[in-house]
């Protein structure tokens, strides 16, 4: 929340969650991202971010991605 509030510019929020639950309920600006188009997704993201906040649901599949959003390919 502190990155958001700081540097809003800087800091995307990835939203790994289903699309049904990323409809009902997200951090608001946050990305919905599907987990098997992640490059796609952070090659979206406008210039400028320099970091990701990656949720989901649960916080499991979004743990699951994070070294992919360290080292994109």
């Amino acid at each position: 929340a502190r990155w958001l509030e700081e540097a809003p510019q800087q800091t995307a929020v990835l939203d790994f969650t289903s699309g049904v639950n990323y409809q009902k309920r997200h951090i608001p600006g946050a990305w919905f991202a599907l987990r098997s188009q992640l490059a796609a997704a952070l090659a979206q993201l406008p210039d400028g971010v320099q970091r990701c906040v990656l949720t989901c649901g649960s916080s499991l599949l979004a743990r699951r991605h994070r070294p992919a959003v360290r080292n994109p390919a």
